[in-house]
């Protein structure tokens, strides 16, 4: 290959990673919204398509969701009422992890509610997030959610970290 040629070659998988990024980004950023909105079952089916038909949803406190279904069924319990009386879900800035066709993502959640006129952190938790990259997009595989507290299961959950920010560039 020319200088040029390896120049686009170059320039096109950058390109690509970049692509990723923005790709896997824009599904943690869409959970927030999704799940605020999730007041009806229906509603549920929509946020449990950001999985594959196998994913798993690990949430600290509650338990392993697995499949679409079962992802969707989780929220009718208690998550309904809450979409009411009003429910912010952030999603703090991931860290992105690609190799592949598979990702590896690390952030920290708040679920705020309102108590009057003001807003409270109910829940923070971090965040450990895996997806493939498939035919309709990049999909979650594993979400592992635990509280952040005085247990070890966010702080293991935060030492992914040390695995993700080794140096490897994807």
């Amino acid at each position: 290959m020319t200088n040029a040629e390896d120049a686009l070659a170059e320039l096109t998988a950058e390109v690509r990673r970049l692509g990723d990024h923005v790709a896997v980004s824009q599904v943690i950023a869409s959970y927030g919204p999704l799940v605020d909105t999730s007041d009806r079952i229906e509603r549920s089916t929509v946020l449990a398509e950001l999985w594959t038909d196998d994913g798993i949803y690990d949430i600290g406190g509650v338990g392993s969701k697995v499949g679409k279904t079962e992802i969707a069924e989780g929220f009718v319990e208690t998550h309904f009422d809450m979409v009411g009386s009003g429910v912010a879900h952030i999603m703090g800035l991931p860290f992105i992890e690609i190799s592949g066709d598979s990702a590896t993502a690390l952030c920290y959640s708040q679920v705020m509610v309102p108590e009057g006129d003001r807003w409270f952190a109910w829940r923070v938790a971090a965040n450990l997030w895996e997806l493939d990259r498939t035919d309709a997009g990049w999909k979650v595989t594993r979400r592992v959610n635990r509280l952040v507290g005085p247990d070890d299961g966010a702080y293991n959950v935060q030492k992914t970290i040390d695995r993700l920010n080794s140096g490897t560039r994807s």
